[in-house]
């Protein structure tokens, strides 16, 4: 008989189906009311550690979004997820996003840092730039909170993000289609359908179109040097499509191939100088207002191959092998200081990156008391960065940066069930990291040779041992109790002439999951407390080149306590999150850039003792230099919480009308450790709703998001802010077959 091998995170076979507001299965021989009546929260299964797990008896603090989790939040791209997400925050930075969990993850828009929360998009780890796609056909969504130090051990420091989108299978010719309106002329439509050829052979085909006016109207327009055309920067014009092939030519092998292609313009960076920074002064008073006197342009372009092989042997063990190619460049030109203020200001960026990935497991079977995984991993990215940086009556900066970053690491996990309720689990993992950075940065004038030219050389290697050791208790049923420590490890890196430190952390955790009331509410409650080593910052000025750079503390101290639950009562759905983080930076001195001359630009290296400060020739930064020992960690809002609630009414000759209301709340965050006024993003809260009317085969959804259209502060890059987007209202139309 022919066994079939499941794909971890793909849809076929509705047991990994990950929902959490789905209704348990029920008797047929009960009615439609009875099964309301008695509907439980459905089980939700998860993929992180290459086997399929339910997620109550995982020691870890992880939060599962499936598909239709993420539609009915109106979460459509990464950021959107701290809506739904406790200790999660993902800000803005023009080229990147800041996603940090607990406080930590990425702040530095410096290639040599490998950020601290990793993205795996169906198993391939995504670099930093070209983040901002739209979901479309996702299977399921995990975040995992803390160190990841045995299966994402990529730097996974503050945790790591899974997204797997879904995979073909053989059961029928199905799929769905959506398309909708909204204000700000939004129009779009996404869908997929699975096409088997026969029980070896199917495909699976998904896209995503949109386009949509920008929230901000710019009266900028002048002529400018660059000669490029203006647009009003924040509209969107994306498109995505994703071709998927699963293939089981002899029993107990199956091959996985998925090809992505993405493609964005936003039209430039949609942002406005930050108030209290010299450029505020020129920028309207409404703040939905832009006034430019710089072209802008922002396009995003993508490639991601994946490719998994999966054999399983006669004794169930399980060979399984994921390769991967991805491609990533922007190409982008921005008005350096948002605004008509003299001198014009510019900067043209040009940055791409090709990682590839090979990772290798042998998977014990699911059955016996001793279960075990063993691993390989190998990624390489190379990256190209080039930045021309003009201020009118100035010299040019020319700044070019090679960089090749590469990972190999060992890894393996045991579990052992001491007793049929206590089982301990052991994961270790090897990492030897490399970090070679090429290039230079050249000041002077167009056209003229230039005066000032400095290396950006610089090499990084490094070795770190990570792991995991876990007594987990299963009390019955519906409890499960669980305790670790486990470490994790952050690369280091070259700044050029100088480099950072590895950054490691210890993390000590325990946790409850139960479920009660029949199993129509579902808790999870964990207490962490974190220990970080060469605690790793942004923002320090590298006095052999005059640039910023990242630095190491000599510590950091992150603790909290994060709770979520889900719960189903009759035709109500409820589901929350909320979490508590306290953070402490150990000693560290950095250069306040806020108060350098020309706001850091352009000053050149350290000036030699004795000598006066010419820039750009040299410059002396001693008078700058602050300590912020103690303060509290960059973006790590102390508190998180969200909720959303929604009734299903039924409306008799299967017809189904649907409410849903969602409010999230992220508190106040520093952006640096310096705590200037300016480096501060203030608290907020959102509301989502919508409504959904469902017969058949077909829906209708009004929606709103940002419904009470708070204006609020998404992110920070250097002297200037972005905006979260206003009120958005539509209809979304789908048909399922």
């Amino acid at each position: 008989m022919t066994r079939k091998l499941h794909h971890l995170g793909a849809p076929s076979g509705l047991a990994l189906a990950i929902t959490l507001s789905a209704v348990g299965s029920v008797a047929h021989a009960q009615s439609a009311d009875d099964a309301k009546r008695t509907a439980t929260v459905g089980e939700v299964v998860v993929t992180a550690s290459r086997t399929t797990e339910n997620i109550q008896t995982v020691p870890a603090a992880v939060s599962a979004l499936s598909g239709a989790d993420l539609e009915k939040k109106e979460i459509q791209q990464v950021s959107d997820l701290q809506q739904a997400t406790p200790s999660l925050s993902i800000t803005s930075a023009a080229l990147t996003q800041n996603v940090n969990i607990r406080g930590i993850g990425l702040s530095s828009g410096n290639p040599a840092v490998v950020p601290g929360v990793p993205i795996y998009l169906d198993w391939l780890l995504q670099p930093p730039i070209v983040t901002t796609n739209s979901f479309f056909d996702i299977g399921e969504v995990e975040v995992y909170r803390g160190p990841q130090g045995t299966f994402a051990g990529a730097s996974s420091t503050g945790g790591a993000v899974f997204i797997t989108s879904r995979s073909p299978t053989f059961t029928g010719v199905d799929g769905n289609v959506e398309v909708w309106g909204g204000n700000y002329s939004d129009i779009g439509s996404r869908g997929a359908v699975n096409l088997p050829v026969n029980d070896k052979l199917a495909f699976r085909v998904a896209y995503n179109v949109e386009r949509r006016d920008s929230f901000f109207h710019d009266i900028g327009g002048q002529t400018t040097p660059t000669g490029g055309s203006f647009e009003t920067p924040g509209k969107l014009n994306e498109q995505d499509l994703r071709l998927s092939m699963l293939w089981e030519p002899i029993d107990n092998l199956s091959v996985l191939l998925k090809v992505g292609l993405g493609q964005k313009d936003t039209g430039g960076y949609d942002y406005r100088p930050i108030p209290g920074t010299p450029y505020a002064q020129f920028a309207p008073i409404d703040l939905r207002t832009l006034n430019f006197d710089q072209a802008e342009k922002n396009n995003e372009h993508a490639i991601r191959n994946s490719l998994e092989l999966k054999y399983q042997l006669k004794n169930g063990v399980t060979l399984r092998s994921v390769t991967g190619f991805q491609y990533n460049k922007v190409v982008d030109l921005y008005d350096s200081d948002a605004s008509n203020g003299p001198p014009a200001q510019y900067e043209a960026q040009d940055v791409s990156e090709r990682p590839i990935t090979q990772e290798f497991n042998i998977l014990s079977p699911d059955d016996g008391p001793l279960k075990w995984i063993a691993g390989g991993f190998y990624w390489h990215d190379s990256i190209k960065v080039g930045i021309d940086l003009d201020t009118a009556g100035q010299p040019h900066t020319f700044v070019t940066i090679f960089t090749e970053k590469s990972s190999e690491a060992l890894f393996g996990r045991v579990q052992y069930d001491l007793t049929k309720a206590l089982q301990l689990e052991v994961g270790g993992r090897y990492t030897h990291d490399v970090v070679d950075n090429g290039g230079q940065i050249k000041i002077g004038f167009p056209g003229l040779p230039p005066f000032v030219t400095i290396p950006n050389a610089g090499h990084y290697a490094g070795d770190n041992w990570t792991g995991k050791a876990a007594l987990n208790y299963t009390l019955n049923d519906e409890n499960f109790l669980y305790v670790f420590a486990s470490k994790g490890a952050k690369a280091g890196g070259s700044n050029g002439a100088t480099n950072f430190l590895a950054e490691t952390v210890w993390d000590y955790e325990a946790g409850w999951k139960t479920q009660l009331f029949d199993r129509r509410l579902r808790l999870q409650l964990d207490g962490f407390y974190n220990n970080y080593s060469n605690y790793q910052v942004d923002g320090i000025i590298d006095p052999a080149t005059g640039t910023s750079g990242t630095g190491n503390t000599k510590g950091a101290i992150i603790k909290g306590v994060e709770l979520q639950g889900q719960g189903r009562l009759g035709g109500l759905s409820v589901d929350f999150g909320a979490a508590w983080v306290d953070s402490s930076i150990g000693a560290v001195t950095l250069t306040n850039n806020r108060l350098l001359p020309n706001g850091g630009n352009n000053l050149g290296p350290q000036c030699a003792a004795g000598v006066p400060s010419n820039p750009p020739v040299c410059f002396n930064y001693g008078p700058y230099f602050v300590s912020v020992a103690g303060r509290s960690n960059t973006y790590a809002p102390r508190w998180t919480y969200n909720i959303g609630a929604e009734y299903n009414f039924d409306l008799g000759h299967g017809a189904t009308l649907t409410p849903r209301i969602d409010y999230s709340y992220q508190g106040s965050q520093w952006t640096t450790l310096l705590e200037n006024s300016t480096d501060f993003l203030a608290s907020h809260g959102l509301w989502n709703a919508h409504l959904t009317y469902a017969q058949g085969r077909y829906s209708l959804t009004g929606y709103v998001t940002n419904l009470a259209n708070k204006t609020y502060v998404s992110g920070q890059f250097i002297n200037d802010e972005f905006l979260g987007p206003p009120r958005q209202f539509g209809v979304r139309a789908s048909y399922n077959f």
